[in-house]
């Protein structure tokens, strides 16, 4: 019989300030509390009879194995892979649908080029066929929508066709469809919060880049003018199910705004009752952002 070992995926720390140590396994996500003495007796649990109680209860849990985990990982992942280049596993239909390069904000941190372009109706036709042609494949278990920009909200009637004829395809083809917005959140009102959820869109990321002063310094307007206002008093008049993930992009010089955005947001969402959160992300440097602030 294979040697019994200490998972390669454990994680074990002593608890700060208090007695005892906190035990995770990341592969079975199952976390368990030690004393000292139980600590003792994992560290000799590779040695114990097999058969004993505590060592079929962790080895249960994930935290003692006799195999490779390492080769069985890969093999796990190996064989799914294949699964998918030969057709066997299922995977969701996932578009990124850009259906407009068109923005209303000039933020000098973002990487994209400002373009002037909405997804013409042939485009938008062309679109639809594609998703068709994949789902009759038989391949994907689910179709799932990013609706994106520019700005998606500057043509709401391409983002309410397009939803209307995606819908159409996975409800003939028998899976599900799910989708969600990024949206600068400055048309954001209840009317266009209304018209995504009707298209099941379930959820909607909104940028928020701290308080007013941090945000419109860097989220204006094309031409100038701030922002901030207009977006929190839409975000403040929201009744809606879809939920809602406040992107606040953090940099040296809005770090210190983040726990008031959080308590803002948690405010907002207890009055509103629409579920919010709020989702850190770092700013990334970018030749063409920082080419665009260099000129602003």
């Amino acid at each position: 019989m294979p040697r019994l070992h200490h998972s390669q995926f454990n994680h074990l720390v002593k608890v700060p300030g208090e007695g005892g140590w906190a035990l995770y396994n990341f592969a079975t996500g199952t976390l368990e509390r030690l004393d000292e003495a139980q600590k003792v007796l994992f560290d000799a649990a590779p040695s114990l009879p097999a058969d004993s109680t505590v060592v079929r209860r962790w080895r249960a849990a994930g935290f003692l194995c006799a195999a490779d985990e390492v080769a069985l990982a890969r093999r796990v992942v190996r064989e799914h892979v294949m699964g998918i280049a030969c057709g066997r596993a299922p995977l969701p239909l996932m578009l990124t649908v850009c259906v407009t390069e068109r923005c209303n904000f000039a933020c000098p941190y973002c990487f994209q080029e400002p373009g002037s372009l909405h997804m013409p109706r042939e485009v938008q036709d062309a679109l639809v066929r594609f998703a068709e042609s994949r789902l009759a494949t038989g391949t994907y278990d689910e179709v799932r929508v990013d609706w994106f920009g520019g700005e998606p909200l500057l043509v709401p009637d391409a983002v309410e066709h397009l939803s209307g004829e995606l819908i159409a395809l996975a409800e003939r083809f028998g899976v599900p469809y799910k989708a969600l917005a990024h949206t600068n959140g400055y048309l954001l009102d209840q009317k266009m919060a209304d018209m995504l959820e009707s298209c099941r869109v379930a959820k909607v990321i909104v940028t928020v880049d701290g308080d007013c002063a941090a945000h419109d310094a860097t989220r204006r307007l094309r031409g100038g003018g701030p922002t901030y206002d207009r977006i929190v008093g839409n975000l403040s008049a929201l009744r809606t199910g879809m939920s809602v993930h406040v992107r606040c992009n953090l940099s040296a010089d809005n770090v210190k705004c983040l726990d008031g955005l959080r308590d803002l947001v948690s405010d907002i969402a207890s009055s509103t009752g629409t579920a919010m959160r709020v989702v850190p992300a770092a700013v990334r440097k970018h030749p063409v952002a920082e080419a665009r602030d260099a000129c602003a």
